[in-house]
């Protein structure tokens, strides 16, 4: 979020003070001694321990920075009409042999703190235009979308994610941690073409007032013979 870039760019404005500083405030002749390697010295030990304090201080259980996010991009339910899917870089690729297809499209809530409390408004883009609102509100009281995300089950096309170590199943890669609040909707007759999905969460932060984000993923429908 915006307001966490002064964590490292206000000391980094800061460090050209400390020369300044130690003229006032130390002697003349004490003053002279200090060569460039000390100014540079003095300079980091500054600025990663105004970053080591800051993080202790912004982050829970202290304090909450952090936005809540989507954990692991989207992913659709198992289809039938659906040949091959691909999902890369934020970009959900669909060959069908179909003119129009039905999905159901699912994503997860993730945050630091509880991803329950988080607002989220969610839409579908097609041309232009709006087809589905699928959210506007708080996660925690979309019990539609959560139910719907838990009916899915094991069948979600891009799989499951492993543990690199043990190679133990996590959980579906859109959710992949317990604490990752599911959430899906069927959206019926997409035609070809390109959609939009817009996301924005948001949440109350300490000390920020809101803590915010937003991304947009599409998703690309294309028939194959």
């Amino acid at each position: 979020t915006e307001p966490t870039r002064a964590l490292w760019l206000l000391p980094m404005l800061l460090i050209v003070s400390i020369p300044s500083l130690h003229k006032i405030m130390i002697p003349t002749e004490y003053y002279v001694l200090f060569t460039m390697g000390n100014w540079f010295r003095a300079s980091f030990l500054y600025f990663f321990s105004f970053i080591a304090l800051s993080f202790i201080l912004v982050n829970p259980p202290l304090g909450d920075i952090a936005a809540p996010a989507i954990a692991g991009g989207i992913d659709i339910e198992t289809n039938d009409a659906v040949v091959d899917a691909r999902w890369s870089k934020g970009t959900y690729y669909l060959e069908t042999n179909q003119d129009t297809i039905d999905i159901v499209l699912g994503m997860a809530v993730r945050d630091n703190v509880n991803a329950e409390t988080a607002i989220m408004s969610a839409s579908v883009w097609y041309r232009g235009e709006m087809i589905a609102n699928l959210s506007d509100g708080v996660v925690s009281e979309l019990d539609e979308a959560q139910t719907r995300f838990d009916e899915v089950g094991d069948n979600w096309t891009r799989g499951h994610q492993k543990n690199t170590l043990t190679g133990d199943v996590l959980g579906p890669k859109v959710a992949s941690r317990a604490e990752d609040i599911g959430l899906a909707w069927d959206i019926s007759g997409m035609e070809l073409g390109d959609y939009e999905i817009r996301i924005n969460l948001s949440e109350v932060g300490d000390p920020w007032e809101l803590n915010t984000w937003d991304a947009v993923y599409t998703i690309n429908i294309v028939r194959v013979v």
